[in-house]
């Protein structure tokens, strides 16, 4: 099994269509090549969120113009490995921050990166967690009042009928 299959798997079992619920799964979008982080970060999302990782700047640039986010968590310290391959590892990659924001809005963004807040172009105003050290309590805290209070459910029998909660 896949890990898309899995996801898949367990975003289906927030519906209950026979009993007329239908979940709204936002879907985040981590953009952070370290492996641990990613494995914490999806292990709190799922399945109440859809997550969507890019471990490039290339594939979060990808994601970002093919779909749209409820949320996107940053680490700009992301890799830049197209521009190592063709001999431009020493020229500045465009910022990061910069492409997230240019295609994802204004909508919700949390930073989580080693670096600090003041050394990263553009993070003023924006939530900010340093990496490694927020616990996993610290990020699932920002990550819902970013998010607001979880998924919205949605009776079927109650046309456009919404009431908020935690899934």
């Amino acid at each position: 099994m896949t890990d898309q299959q899995a996801a898949e798997i367990e975003w289906s079992l927030l519906e209950q269509p026979e009993l007329g619920i239908v979940a709204e799964v936002p879907r985040v979008l981590l953009i952070d090549a370290d492996a641990d982080a990613v494995l914490v970060l999806t292990a709190l999302l799922v399945p109440e969120n859809q997550v969507c990782v890019a471990d490039t700047r290339a594939a979060a640039l990808s994601l970002l113009q093919q779909d749209s986010f409820a949320l996107v968590v940053l680490d700009p310290a992301v890799p830049d490995p197209d521009a190592e391959t063709e001999g431009l590892a020493d020229v500045p990659p465009p910022d990061l921050l910069a492409l997230v924001r240019q295609h994802h809005g204004e909508a919700p963004l949390l930073l989580y990166s080693a670096r600090a807040p003041h050394t990263i172009v553009g993070a003023r105003g924006l939530t900010y967690l340093a990496k490694p050290w927020s616990t996993p309590r610290q990020l699932w805290h920002a990550i819902s009042e970013l998010l607001g209070s979880g998924a919205v459910l949605r009776s079927a029998a109650g046309a456009g009928k919404e009431n908020s909660a935690l899934v």
